[in-house]
């Protein structure tokens, strides 16, 4: 649903700052 996405895409976002990679949203969407 919308909430898991959320956590998803903010899981991501942490990772991506982290890491200084763009954000992969097509992989967080799976």
């Amino acid at each position: 649903d919308s909430f898991q996405l959320a956590l998803e895409l903010e899981k991501a976002l942490k990772q991506s700052c982290e890491t200084n990679q763009p954000v992969d949203i097509a992989s967080s969407l799976k």
